[in-house]
């Protein structure tokens, strides 16, 4: 049966047809097909690289992240390890530190125990020094108690000193574990050896102070120092003068060179012993410039009108007497017994002192009833109060023996004087400086009386021990030539007397005719030679004595000018003026002149 021509049929009918048509479009077709295929493979396969590669790259990045993260990780891993390590080390510290902060504190702990053992053991020494003392002190009241029965015929002074030196000895037989707690307690024992009379012994103990001292301290400290000073001031209590000022440069030096600090009054009070022992040592000149330039300074330091002030105001009025000025020692001596008085009393030992430098000054200045009065009334209180040996007292019995020979009562004068001698031998010895001081007074006294033969015995013993002591040139030895000169022309031996009138005025020319004697001497000496004919001689002494007043008043210096016309018109040598020092006894150009003690 037929039927329609199906969509087959048409379509290999149309493929018949156009076989050709749809070769070419079927050649298109595929060629657009495969194009498609290629394209569509070549930008999957794109895809799938880029896939890839976005793949390759986020791995890569992961990786890197990883790396990054493993290397953070590591950081923190070595900075925690670090950290750890610090802290260890921290910890080691904190503990090192804990050890050593423990062991501090125990030695410290034991070094606080040994302190206090050590405080406890110096508290127990101290307490059987103090317990000692205490001893000692008792045995001395006990020594010294009116019940004891004992030493009665013994002055107190005396008592009081021969207590002294027998705790000197007991002080040496404790223990010396606290060796310079002994010294200060005999530098005390020393100083009051010193102060009652007992040089030697004083100078005994204070030789062991110096040593223990410099043995603990040095040299160089200043308790050395002054334990030394006051060693040098036993010294020259004691007469030994240039041992003194050997000590008292040595401090000096000691001051200056090791740079130890100085203060200013230990500085004043050195500075014024040393003008002392050049007073005394006869460099008066030296004696008085130092005494000027401390003259301010004491003022300054410790006042007017203190106790240290007005010593030194009487040491150099003394100085001005020696010089012969004696209207200015007058006018300083009358301030300082004015103030001592009102400050200290008028029985004061150092108003009493002071009294006697003024009672000598006016003798030498002719007011002998004023200085006879002020003279015994000072010895009364004197004897009441010191006792009669004291060396004080004596020194006022011999200026009122001197005040007697100017007085033209010589049989006084010697009573006293040989009172004083026995005195002083017994205290200084026969050969002591003061003993023989007082010889040379004592000479005098005989000379006045007539007496030669005694007088030039006197006086020939001190010429020969007076070198030995002080030095032959010093002004007190120069003096006694002087005197022995004019006793041996007295007794009719003129050509001894003129080697030792020759040989004294040598001396004080060394001195530059500083002292008391030095005018009577040149006016002596220009006299012999005349009597002799020697007229050259004596003008040659003539020109060296006007040469050197000349010089002095030419000086600029205060008061100098005055001094010298007042000295030339006083002896009236022909322009010559002598200065005159001290205390003399003297009346005319051709008499004995007495030794001047200072109190």
């Amino acid at each position: 049966m037929a039927a329609p021509p199906s969509w087959t049929y048409r379509m290999r009918k149309f493929a018949r047809r156009y076989r050709g048509l749809l070769a070419a479009v079927g050649a298109v077709i595929l060629a657009l097909a495969l194009g498609l295929v290629g394209s569509t493979w070549g930008f999957l396969e794109s895809r799938r690289q880029a896939a890839e590669a976005e793949r390759q790259r986020l791995h890569a990045e992961q990786a890197r992240w990883a790396a990054e993260n493993a290397r953070i990780a590591a950081e923190k891993a070595a900075q925690a390890e670090q950290q750890a390590r610090l802290e260890a080390e921290r910890q080691q510290k904190e503990a090192e530190y804990q050890r050593q902060q423990a062991e501090l504190e125990r030695q410290k702990a034991v070094a606080a125990a040994a302190e206090a053992q050590a405080a406890r053991q110096q508290a127990e020494r101290r307490l059987t020094q103090f317990q000692r003392s205490l001893e000692i002190l008792a045995s001395l009241l006990a020594y010294l108690s009116p019940r004891s029965g004992e030493k009665k015929i013994l002055s107190l002074e005396k008592q009081l000193a021969e207590a002294a030196s027998w705790a000197g000895h007991q002080l040496e037989k404790v223990s010396v574990e606290d060796p310079l707690a002994i010294a200060h307690l005999q530098l005390i024992l020393g100083n009051t050896l010193l102060e009652l009379g007992e040089f030697e012994r004083a100078i005994e103990i204070l030789e062991k102070v110096v040593s223990l001292r410099t043995e603990h301290l040095g040299i160089s400290h200043p308790d050395t120092l002054s334990a030394l000073h006051l060693l040098g001031k036993a010294y020259h209590t004691l007469g030994d003068i240039l041992r003194a000022l050997s000590l008292y440069e040595r401090v000096r030096n000691c001051y200056q060179t090791e740079q130890v600090r100085f203060q200013p009054q230990e500085e004043i009070a050195l500075l014024h012993d040393i003008a002392v022992g050049y007073h005394d040592a006869g460099r008066l000149p030296e004696a008085l410039s130092l005494y000027r330039q401390l003259g301010e300074r004491f003022s300054e330091t410790f006042g007017a009108d203190s106790v240290e002030t007005l010593t030194a105001l009487n040491n150099q009025a003394l100085g001005y007497m020696e010089a012969g000025w004696f209207s200015e020692a007058i006018s300083l001596l009358e301030q300082v017994v004015k103030l001592r008085t009102q400050i200290l009393g008028e029985e004061h030992p150092d108003t009493l002192t002071s009294s006697v430098s003024l009672a000598v000054a006016y003798q030498e200045c002719g007011r002998l009833s004023e200085a006879m009065d002020l003279l015994q009334r000072v010895l009364r209180v004197q004897q009441s109060h010191l006792g009669s040996v004291h060396p004080d007292t004596l020194v006022t019995l011999e200026h009122l023996a001197c005040a007697y020979l100017s007085n033209q009562q010589p049989e006084d004068a010697l009573r006293l004087l040989t009172q004083v001698v026995e005195s002083k031998t017994s205290k200084f010895g026969a050969d002591g400086g003061e003993t023989l001081g007082t010889l040379v007074n004592l000479a005098v006294a005989y000379h006045e009386l007539g007496n030669l033969s005694e007088a030039i015995t006197l006086l020939e013993k001190v010429s020969c021990e007076f070198p030995r002591t002080i030095g032959s040139g010093h002004p007190d030895t120069l003096l006694v030539s002087y005197n022995l000169a004019v006793a041996y022309s007295h007794a009719g031996e003129e050509e001894k007397a003129l080697l030792l009138c020759e040989k004294a005025a040598f001396g004080f020319e060394q001195i530059e005719f500083l002292h008391r004697c030095a005018g009577p001497t040149i006016k002596t000496l220009v006299r012999w030679y005349e009597r002799m004919r020697k007229f050259s001689e004596a003008d040659i002494w003539r020109y060296k004595w006007l040469a050197q007043t000349n010089e002095l008043i030419q000086s600029e210096e205060e008061g100098t000018r005055e001094r010298m016309q007042m000295w030339r018109s006083r002896w009236g040598l022909e322009l010559m003026g002598p200065p005159r020092l001290g205390v003399p006894c003297l009346r005319s150009s051709e008499e004995l002149s007495s030794v001047f003690f200072r109190s």
